[in-house]
This record gives structure tokens, sequence and C-alpha cells, in this order.
């Protein structure tokens, strides 16, 4: 009896925060389905593609937010019904890029991955448990893109670096042209 228990445990994944998951950070993107990431050229490579930063060539700022109203409904054991109170949640964010020059630019950006907020009713049944939940978060990330030629490399190389990417020890970066390098 205990493998199977075991065997089920492996094979669970990790909950995390996914129902309190803000997925609009961008217009452009919600409209094209989140698939833009790889051809990014606006202010908004600050959130999905910070190599994309390189692609503007003057100052782009983006400021949106979209109105997030969440309802969740209970049925208990005896037939009645209880839903929660409706109240907006506005997730916000806003990206700056700017290029100094042909081939260094520069990125700001301020958005939301996770925010939600569920207000029930003082004398809904689970009143012990739970009246209001809420979760918010925002984060902040600077940015910055250059490209760097090199007799050694037989095209440019699209160099990121993030203060957040750099702290966590993460490495990554994006080809362009036929060669990339990654940097810590």
């Amino acid at each position: 009896m205990k493998i199977p228990v075991v065997l089920v445990l492996l094979w669970t994944g990790v909950a995390q925060a996914a129902g309190f998951a803000v997925d609009v950070h961008s217009a452009r993107a919600v409209g094209m389905a989140q698939t833009m990431k790889a051809h990014i050229d606006d202010a908004s490579a600050v959130f999905f593609n910070p190599a994309g930063l390189i692609m503007g060539r003057q100052l782009d700022i983006q400021v949106g937010d979209t109105l997030i109203i969440p309802g969740l409904s209970f049925k208990s054991a005896a037939g009645a019904s209880y839903t929660t109170q409706k109240e907006v949640v506005p997730p916000p964010h806003i990206y700056a890029a700017y290029a100094l020059n042909d081939d260094i630019s520069l990125g700001l950006g301020m958005f939301s991955l996770f925010g939600l907020v569920v207000p029930w009713a003082p004398d809904w049944p689970g009143k012990y448990q739970a009246v209001r939940t809420e979760l918010k978060t925002y984060f902040i990330n600077p940015e910055v893109a250059g490209l760097r030629s090199s007799a050694a490399l037989p095209s440019s190389t699209v160099h990121c670096c993030s203060p957040a990417s750099r702290m966590a020890g993460s490495r990554w970066a994006v080809e362009v042209g036929g060669s990339a390098e990654t940097e810590e």
C-alpha cells in the first residue's frame, strides 16, 4: 500500500498560485493570444522578452490596466447557494523603453503577476475559514539590452541583463543571427 501512495505523491505537481495568476500584461499580447514573445518591438518587451528592447529605436511608454471582476459560488449541503461580492481588481502595468543608441536600449517595467480579491458575505457558512482573501503582487524590472559585434562572431549577439535574473543566478540570452552567448 505504501508504494501506490508514494507514486501518487511523486506524480503530483506544484500548485503554486495559478488561481491568482494575472496574464493581461499588454493589450497587444492579449489580442495576439500571448504569441508575440519571439518578435517584440515595443516597451512590453520588459516583461515578455527583454532582448526585444534592442528592436525599439525611440522612447516608448505604455500604461495599461484590465478590470477583472472575479466571481465564485458555493452550494451548501442543504442546497443554499452563496456567491462572492463583486469587487473590481485592476492589475496595472507600466512599461518604458528607450534606445540610448543603435547598440544599447534601456527598459523599466512595473506589472503584477498575481493578484485577486475574493470577498464573501459576512454571513456565509465558511465565515470562520475565510471572509476576504486578497493577494496582490507588484514587480519592478529594470532592463538593459545591447548588441555586441565581434570579429570572432559571425553576427551580432543580443545580450540582456536584469538585476533580478542576476540575483537568482540564472543564465539566459537570446540569439539574433547565427550565434548566442549566455551571461551570468
